[in-house]
């Protein structure tokens, strides 16, 4: 079955990490040790957008309540607005942290190096 290939397809990988470095006109390469992926689908694939797409589909319905979700990819942007600042600090808090336990509940996560806050 189709749910049979996609399973199969994420099952069981493995990673290296390659890094190269021009140094006086040669390369060096370094390579990490083979490692197991635990979660997610391989980074690059053709699938990995299409298979996040449909794993986070109802993200926007648990969001909307409380913000105006935006989503692209594997990338999710919340908005809010409000007349005050004080009302708008609360609803962007609640809305973060919304999605966080959303990202919690479902086995997400986050990066935290680029979430991030604008006013």
């Amino acid at each position: 079955t189709a749910l049979n290939w996609f399973g199969d397809y994420v099952h069981d990988c493995k990673q290296i990490v390659e890094l190269k470095q021009l140094k006086n006109g040669q390369t060096k390469t370094a390579r990490s040790s083979l490692l197991r992926v635990n979660r997610g689908v391989p980074q690059g694939s053709v699938l990995g957008p299409v298979l996040f797409v449909l794993y986070t589909e109802d993200l926007t319905r648990y969001l909307e309540a409380f913000c105006l979700p935006i989503m692209y990819a594997d990338d999710t942007v919340l908005i809010t607005n409000n007349r005050s600042v004080e009302a708008l600090e609360i609803s962007t808090y609640i809305a973060m942290n919304m999605a966080h336990e959303y990202c919690i509940n479902n086995d997400l996560v986050q990066n935290k190096t680029t979430v991030s806050r604008a006013t």
